[in-house]
């Protein structure tokens, strides 16, 4: 008789506990994994059940069919989702780099994400900054600083050079350092999605005043573009609610660093949540066609 399959919800977890592992789950597991989970809907604790029905719906707005992830930890807080395809075509393939917000995803699951996305033509590489600082200090425990992290990422990911080519993607408190990233590592594209310059930050000035993070870490993705300015032929885009001041203030605030960068305003916007506006108006995968999934080559 083959084994129950161990749910990710243990019986004794008090109902915070069970919206934290819930709440983990969609920041990480692939469209497989939520799948799987979800064939055992029955059994799930009551706490949970409204947002896994919630997540599934969520999916559904992608792809009808559970996109091929497969996950692979690169790193604590890097993570590499793999699409599945054909022998042969890896080296047609390309690769988006995702720089989450302080909420540990790009305003959504990742699970969710993944299902807009087509296996066959993408991996996708997903970054989480623990401290919540903007990745000012790159990743803790991986790399200290954002130009180590950049350089690491190129090392520690196998096939890095065979990508056709890459986008630098990040939302809200990812979305600038999509930008300098994108810089730095001359990537094709670079978007942010509702990204600020760092010295715009209110939750980083509050951080700066407790001490939390050495003053000089304000400017540490500003020096990532010193060297690399020059030779950069990155396509930028800043996206932002077109009747949002403190959001297209932000944008202008990377185009002050970014002169190329093209400002994209979503009418009828007038708050933070573009991805939610996006799919509420059944416009993200038109969004992520155009600006994300594209070649940018052509």
């Amino acid at each position: 008789m083959p084994a129950k399959e161990q749910s990710p919800f243990p019986e004794s977890a008090s109902v915070s506990e069970l919206l934290m592992t819930q709440l983990e789950l969609e920041n990480t597991c692939t469209p497989v994994e939520i799948m799987k989970i979800l064939e055992g809907f029955h059994a799930l604790p009551l706490t949970v059940k409204p947002h896994m029905a919630k997540l599934a719906i969520g999916m559904r707005q992608g792809s009808l069919r559970v996109r091929q992830f497969t996950r692979e930890p690169v790193a604590e807080h890097v993570t590499l989702y793999r699409g599945d395809h054909p022998v042969g075509t890896d080296a047609n393939k390309a690769l988006l780099i995702c720089f989450t917000g302080n909420a540990h995803r790009v305003m959504m699951p990742i699970s969710m994400f993944l299902q807009f996305v087509p296996e066959s033509r993408f991996d996708l590489l997903l970054l989480r900054d623990p401290k919540k600082l903007n990745y000012l200090a790159g990743i803790p425990g991986y790399a200290d600083a954002p130009e180590l992290l950049l350089d690491r990422l190129q090392r520690d990911l196998k096939g890095w050079s065979r990508y056709e080519w890459k986008t630098c993607y990040g939302t809200s408190g990812g979305g600038a350092a999509a930008l300098y990233a994108g810089c730095y590592l001359n990537v094709e594209r670079a978007v942010s999605v509702g990204g600020q310059h760092a010295s715009r930050s209110e939750r980083l000035k509050e951080s700066l005043a407790k001490n939390q993070f050495p003053p000089e870490q304000i400017g540490s993705l500003d020096r990532l573009i010193e060297q690399s300015a020059s030779t950069c032929s990155t396509q930028f885009l800043a996206v932002f609610g077109a009747d949002f001041e403190s959001d297209r203030a932000g944008a202008l605030s990377l185009q002050a660093c970014f002169p190329d960068c093209r400002l994209h305003p979503i009418a009828g916007l007038n708050n933070h949540a573009i991805v939610r506006h996006l799919l509420e108006t059944n416009a993200f995968q038109a969004f992520l066609d155009e600006h994300v999934l594209s070649d940018p080559r052509r």
